[in-house]
């Protein structure tokens, strides 16, 4: 199986990881100050219980999933003879997945809320996605 190389991995994931939680801040600032949008979820095992999302629950989740994203890709590429594309077929299952919890949240948490953290999970994908499978490379 002929590995790729994969130089550059982790500066590309940290690149990630600054334009991910930049994007997501822009957002979540946006929406808060902008448009009202209540960033209140359900977090914990009481699903009634709505917490209001700060920014450093926004920062910590866009920082740790490209780093995540690029030892999957280095995982890959060891089991697999094309790592790429079976990273696109992952990103894309994780992205809906990710999904999930919008179709359980209570009717309390607002339709904006969701909106805009949708939109932070399809941006935040495609962000880490691209920018991981740009690096690699052929030997």
């Amino acid at each position: 199986m002929a590995q790729k190389t994969f130089k550059g991995l982790w500066q590309a994931a940290l690149m990630a990881a600054i334009i991910t939680a930049v994007v997501n801040l822009i957002l979540y600032f946006i929406g808060k100050n902008f448009l009202s949008v209540p960033f209140l979820v359900p977090v914990g095992p009481n699903p009634t219980t709505l917490t209001e999302l700060d920014f450093i629950m926004i920062t910590v989740a866009s920082v740790v999933p490209p780093f995540v994203a690029a030892g999957g890709l280095r995982l890959l590429n060891r089991l697999t003879a094309q790592p790429v594309k079976f990273f696109w077929g992952v990103a894309v299952g994780v992205l809906i997945i990710s999904f999930i919890p919008f179709f359980t949240f209570p009717e309390t948490v607002a339709i904006r809320t969701q909106l805009v953290l949708g939109t932070m999970h399809v941006l935040s994908a495609g962000i880490i996605t691209l920018l991981l499978t740009r690096t690699v490379q052929q030997n």
